[in-house]
């Protein structure tokens, strides 16, 4: 779970 939560932050703060 924290895994995931690592990754989407990355793909969140590139997104914008």
């Amino acid at each position: 779970e924290d895994v995931a939560k690592g990754v989407r932050h990355a793909i969140q703060n590139m997104g914008p």
